[in-house]
């Protein structure tokens, strides 16, 4: 795949408050247009190796026909061998016997992986032409009326959407890098505001005892709550906890929301992706939003 992206589109442009406005969209995508690239080279990856499940099967049934003339309790003198025309690739600590069901499960886990690969491939394909077509219309881009234009596409793939005060004094904002609060039983919690965010929060900032939270089944906030050694979590905390889940959801006005939540050492970020995770052992509260609950715990941010 061909990443067609306009030479202009990161050149510095004359410092009026459009052109100010502009840069930051600028910096936002490419950043963002960075990620997608590498999660398309990993998942392009994926797929080719995926390929080869046939040719392992082909290789482990090769080596299994032969098992009578190399003695399957024997140990390969060599890391590799010959056999009807193929080679085939052995670890030489493991019997021939051994070696052959090695194969065979490697044939049966890229078997899996092609069933799923392929669409993940297009998948992120999709992704790319569409934030191409960003980035031409964002060049393209006359009139503040036109930046805005561009938000739905931010906001679909949680882009911050920038926001320029009119500071002749400051030429940028500098955006917080995660949200940080306290509980009222002095518990400290984490919440993200889009993938970047998301994948810091998670990964880098919370440790396996930790509480993770997440509105099911919707695109939204990751929502770490710091577990303190010796205690354990108030439901006080976990409601508040998933309240802040669901007010930086898309479903913070419906009236009874899911959140599921479970220890971070179940949560798994999926290869390839953003900020996209798996987790088991979770449990779900079910969670309203309380009218003036942000007012009260932004106080405490």
């Amino acid at each position: 795949l061909h990443y067609k992206v306009s030479e202009q589109f990161f050149d510095s442009v004359e410092e009026s408050d459009f052109s100010r406005l502009k840069k930051l969209y600028r910096t936002n995508v490419k950043s963002f247009f960075k990620k997608i690239q590498s999660a398309f080279k990993n998942a392009e990856s994926e797929y080719q190796n995926a390929q080869t499940a046939e040719l392992h099967l082909k290789k482990g049934k090769t080596l299994s026909a032969n098992l009578y003339k190399l003695g399957p309790n024997n140990f390969p003198e060599s890391d590799t061998v010959l056999l009807d025309g193929e080679e085939i690739k052995l670890n030489k600590v493991l019997s021939y016997s051994d070696n052959a069901q090695i194969i065979f499960k490697k044939a049966k886990k890229l078997g899996k992986a092609n069933e799923t690969s392929a669409d993940r491939l297009d998948e992120i394909r999709k992704k790319v032409v569409e934030i191409e077509d960003l980035i031409r219309r964002l060049e393209d881009a006359k009139s503040f009326e036109e930046l805005s234009e561009l938000d739905t596409v931010l906001k679909k793939y949680a882009i911050d959407v920038p926001d320029l005060t009119v500071d002749k004094k400051s030429s940028s904002i500098e955006p917080k890098e995660y949200l940080v609060f306290k509980s009222s039983d002095g518990f400290t919690i984490y919440c993200g505001r889009n993938q970047e965010e998301n994948r810091k929060v998670t990964f880098r900032l919370s440790k396996g005892n930790d509480l993770w939270m997440h509105v099911r089944g919707i695109p939204g906030s990751h929502v770490i709550i710091k577990s303190e050694k010796g205690k354990s979590f108030p439901l006080a905390t976990l409601l508040e906890a998933a309240q802040i889940c669901v007010f930086y959801s898309k479903v913070k006005r419906d009236k009874k929301v899911e959140v599921d939540y479970t220890l971070k050492k179940y949560v798994k970020s999926i290869k390839g992706t953003l900020a996209e995770v798996s987790y088991t052992e979770n449990k779900t509260l079910l969670v309203s939003l309380e009218p003036d609950f942000m007012k009260t715990m932004k106080s405490n941010s």
